[in-house]
């Protein structure tokens, strides 16, 4: 149990590390294409730091005198009997009649202590290993972050299922089928529309959707946002996403493993927006541009309603 600790400790600081020096990267590098090679090193990070865990195979828990935790018992509960002696061994004889036994002398040091006697001498209680207790702590831990994500999951596909609908404008289906096209997917995710968005997302892990917002760009912008999602359904950026989440479930008491999602986040969108201008002109470069700043507009308007 301790070593399984310590395995788990030396992993997340080892993490706690490479965090803080893909960050650096990140920050000192002036090329933005560098970002497609630090959404692989996040990937291959977070696998490392989600597979060499044996949660299905931790050593069984041994009491340790060094690491106990004493815990007191009422006064009410009693010790149980002594067990009995191995094959072969005699009971000591009891002092009887005045200490004498057969014939024998009493010595103070072969008076055997009744039951009674230990029971006030000794106090009773259980011993639980701190070891066991850190685990428990852990396992609690993962099972809080899955929960909470699984429940905003299913909040969020139950309000897709009463709002989300198909899109059948003509000129959006089209650059939809142009972008798809353009970048060789067989396989499309469906084409949504779903009021309250302020811009346009990907998600689904199984069946992906590709949804737009009520009122969502038009003519350049809507091909270039176009571009830019099915990038990330090329990519799989979804699953390096709920990757992420998964390692900082596992690591939840580390605090750059909080930091490392929002980097995930941030390099996966910067390399695919690299992606989708690197083909483009200059006059593509500022409308996409425009088109960013007007989502950012959007979300920041929305953030202000609420406060």
């Amino acid at each position: 149990m301790t070593d399984f600790l310590t395995r788990l400790g030396t992993l997340s600081l080892g993490g706690g590390v490479a965090v803080l020096l893909l960050t650096l990267a990140g920050r000192m590098s002036r090329k933005r294409y560098a970002a497609r090679w630090r959404c692989r090193a996040w990937g291959i990070l977070c696998l490392l730091m989600v597979l060499p865990i044996p949660v299905f195979s931790l050593p069984i828990p041994v009491q340790t005198p060094s690491a106990l935790i004493y815990l007191q018992i009422p006064s009410g509960h009693t010790v149980p009997d002594r067990p009995p002696l191995e094959t072969g061994e005699r009971r000591p004889d009891l002092q009887v009649n005045g200490g004498q036994a057969d014939g024998g002398t009493s010595h103070p040091t072969d008076r055997v202590p009744s039951q009674s006697s230990v029971q006030e001498s000794e106090p009773v209680g259980t011993f639980f290993p701190i070891p066991t207790l850190l685990l428990g702590l852990w396992l609690t831990g993962i099972a809080v972050l899955l929960v909470r994500h699984s429940v905003a999951h299913l909040r969020f596909c139950r309000w897709l299922r009463r709002w989300a609908v198909p899109v059948t404008d003509p000129e959006t289906v089209l650059a939809f089928n142009t972008a798809g096209n353009r970048l060789r997917l067989h396989r499309r995710p469906a084409l949504m529309r779903c009021p309250g968005l302020t811009s346009p997302m990907l998600c689904g892990l199984l069946r992906p959707l590709l949804l737009l917002p009520q009122e969502g760009p038009q003519g350049e912008a809507l091909e270039l946002t176009l571009d830019h999602e099915l990038t990330h359904y090329r990519r799989r950026d979804v699953w390096r996403k709920a990757l992420a989440l998964l390692a900082n479930a596992v690591h939840w008491f580390n605090p750059l493993m909080w930091w490392m999602v929002r980097r995930v986040e941030y390099d996966l969108e910067l390399a695919c927006d690299d992606a989708v201008l690197q083909n483009r002109g200059q006059a593509g470069r500022v409308v996409y541009g425009r088109t960013v700043l007007d989502t950012l507009e959007a979300l920041t308007t929305r953030s202000s309603k609420r406060i």
